[in-house]
């Protein structure tokens, strides 16, 4: 079966629980793939154990905030070497 964004398949379940943030999960070796949000996909062996790890995010910039205080205070405003 192909993964790709948009293919909707019925799939078998074996079980579900919720995964408490910063819970580390076991994912028994075997074939597959793993997509935890749609987007990443880590192929992997299939004797290959993975553990995840649900973190808070995503981290995000709020770049407006970021040039306000940059206009604000010229003096800590720093420009990248070069």
């Amino acid at each position: 079966m192909a993964l790709a964004p948009g293919l909707v398949v019925a799939v078998p379940v074996a079980a579900h629980r919720v995964v408490e943030l910063d819970e580390r999960v076991e994912i028994a070796p075997g074939p597959g793939t793993v997509a935890l949000d749609g987007e990443r996909e880590i192929e992997r062996r299939r004797d290959a154990p993975v553990t995840v790890r649900p973190v808070r995010g995503p981290l995000t910039i709020d770049v407006d905030a970021v040039m306000r205080s940059a206009a604000a205070n010229p003096t800590r405003a720093r420009l990248p070497p070069g």
